[in-house]
């Protein structure tokens, strides 16, 4: 693919993204987690993202464990409305307990999806912040940015670099984040 012509494994430290080379800084909330919080930032990130990189590459290695059961609560039922929609579609994959022998299925078997879509990037990021039910990695690749991003569940995004461009988007963002009530950012220079 010539978008994404290279492997995640090459940027990316799946053990510690923090360790990667390239690593910008994140941000995350300092208040209680709340789904409104949760949207907001992923709101603002789509937002802003979608201004400048309107085409974003998805690679994940994403799936839902079958054995882990959601409670009953509108946090649950949320959540379960997007893992109904992202595996419908094909986008992630449902897995029983069975699939921990395998000491390398954190670290394999990742997709590439291109999307204009960003409420597919939202469901994703979503999912990776408040679903303690879905496992593996998600990365956003703004190729034209030279910009890789990941949601976290401390309800928030991290950065990491893999090109040098004439503007570094990640740096506007997370300053901006700095300023919205609830949340807290660390840019690394």
């Amino acid at each position: 693919m010539e978008e994404l012509n290279f492997s995640i494994k090459e940027h990316i430290n799946l053990n510690s993204y923090s360790d990667s080379k390239g690593w910008r800084g994140y941000c995350e909330r300092n208040k209680p987690f709340t789904i409104a919080r949760a949207n907001k930032i992923v709101n603002y990130f789509c937002q802003f993202f979608s201004r400048f990189a309107p085409n974003v590459t998805i690679v994940y290695n994403c799936f839902k464990i079958k054995e882990h059961e959601q409670g009953n609560n509108s946090i649950a039922n949320y959540v379960k409305y997007i893992e109904k929609y992202l595996i419908d579609f094909g986008y992630i994959k449902v897995a029983s307990n069975s699939v921990y022998d395998n000491p390398d299925c954190l670290s394999t078997n990742f997709e590439i999806k291109q999307t204009t879509d960003y409420d597919i990037v939202s469901m994703f990021a979503l999912l990776t912040m408040i679903d303690d039910g879905i496992d593996g990695h998600c990365f956003f690749v703004f190729n034209e940015l030279g910009l890789i991003a990941y949601a976290h569940n401390n309800t928030g995004f991290g950065f990491i670099r893999f090109k040098l461009t004439e503007n570094c988007y990640e740096n506007i963002f997370l300053q901006n984040v700095s300023l919205i009530s609830g949340f807290e950012s660390q840019l690394v220079y």
